[in-house]
């Protein structure tokens, strides 16, 4: 009874540690027009990006980092992006940009990824 119980518990122990992982990773994408990253609303699904979600930027308005940033990746495809003076954004993977930006007067700016 007690190698039927220890199994119980080392499945469990597993499912939850699977599912832990797999609810923080999303997919967000930027909705609003004009407006800024640190409003939830602009983010579909809703709720400001964090470390582990996917971001995407892809519509015509612009998105203004006006607060600190963290993501796992970014991909801006159109539109413009904008980090306001002193603010940075951290990205925790490969950042996939296909338009141009300048980034050489910003002093938050590394474009090196880890």
């Amino acid at each position: 009874m007690k190698q039927f119980n220890k199994l119980k518990s080392i499945i469990l122990f597993t499912f939850l540690i699977s599912i832990t992982f797999n609810c923080y990773a999303v997919d967000k994408y930027f909705m609003a027009s004009n407006g800024q990253w640190s409003i939830a609303s602009n983010w579909s699904p809703s709720g400001v990006p964090t470390a582990n979600d996917m971001v995407f930027i892809a519509g015509n308005g612009l998105c203004t980092l006006n607060i600190d940033g963290y993501c796992q990746g970014i991909q801006l495809i159109i539109g413009d992006f904008v980090i306001d003076p002193g603010i940075k954004l951290t990205i925790e993977g490969t950042p996939a940009i296909y338009r141009s930006i300048d980034i050489s007067n910003h002093p938050n700016v590394n474009p090196f990824y880890k």
